[in-house]
C-alpha cells in the first residue's frame, strides 16, 4: 500500500503518478513493467518513487484495487434504478460498451489477470472482494422469480450474463456495430436466458 508520504502529495501529483502507472500496467504485464517507465512519464526521481511505494508490485496491486473499486462503484450506481437482475444487466450495457469502445479497461484487465493468475493469495482476495460486491448487489434485488436459491447459483447466472455481454460487445467492435444494434442483440440473447427458447405447452 502507498506510504503516508504518497497520500500527503497534492492531488494533481498523486493522480499523475497513478495515471502513469495505470498506463504502464495497461500496456504491459507486471513482469514486463518497469519503474523507470513510470517515473519518466510522471517526471519524478527514482528515489521519490520508493518513498511512495515499497516496490513496483506494491504499486501494481494498489492500482488494481483502485480499478476494481471504480468498476464496482460504477455498477452500484445502477441498482437504485431497478431491483431486477435482467433489467440491471441491460441498464449497465451502455456503460460497459463505452468502457470497451472508448476506453482501455478490457486491455488493462486482461494484463491484470495475466499478471496475477499465478498468485493464489491475490486471486483469492479479489474473488472474495467480488463476492462481497455481488452479495450486496443481490441483496438489493428481487430474486424471487429465479429458480435458484443459493448465492453461488445466482452468481453463476450473473457471470454467464456478463460473459454474453462481453461476447456481444467484442462482436460489435469487430463488426463496427453502433451501440444500439449491440444493445438490441444483447437484449435478444438475454431474453432467451430469461424466458427460454421453447414454447410452454402446459
Amino acid at each position: 500500500m502507498p506510504t503516508e508520504t504518497f497520500h500527503n502529495l497534492d492531488d494533481k501529483k498523486r493522480e499523475r503518478i497513478l495515471n502513469a502507472a495505470r498506463e504502464e500496467f495497461t500496456n504491459k504485464k507486471l513482469i514486463d513493467s518497469r519503474v523507470s517507465n513510470i517515473i519518466k512519464k510522471c517526471d519524478i526521481p527514482r528515489g521519490s518513487f520508493y518513498q511512495y511505494f515499497t516496490d513496483l508490485e506494491d504499486l501494481f496491486y494498489y492500482i488494481v484495487n483502485r480499478e476494481f473499486d471504480r468498476i464496482f462503484n460504477s455498477g452500484s450506481e445502477f441498482i437504485s434504478q431497478t431491483n431486477d437482475l435482467f433489467e440491471y444487466s441491460i441498464l449497465t450495457f451502455e456503460s460497459d460498451y463505452k468502457a470497451f469502445v472508448e476506453g482501455d479497461r478490457h486491455k488493462f484487465l486482461r494484463n491484470v489477470f495475466h499478471s496475477v493468475d499465478i498468485n493464489s493469495k491475490v486471486m483469492t482476495y479479489h474473488r472474495e472482494k467480488r463476492d462481497h460486491y455481488l452479495s450486496n448487489l443481490f441483496n438489493q434485488m428481487d430474486l424471487s422469480l429465479l429458480m435458484f436459491e443459493t448465492f453461488n447459483d445466482v452468481k453463476q447466472l450473473y457471470i454467464m450474463i456478463q460473459e454474453i455481454k462481453q461476447m456481444v460487445i467484442r462482436k460489435a467492435i469487430f463488426n463496427d456495430w453502433p451501440m444500439k444494434k449491440a444493445k438490441d442483440t444483447f437484449i435478444w440473447r438475454l431474453k432467451i436466458i430469461q424466458n427460454g427458447a421453447c414454447q410452454n405447452n402446459e
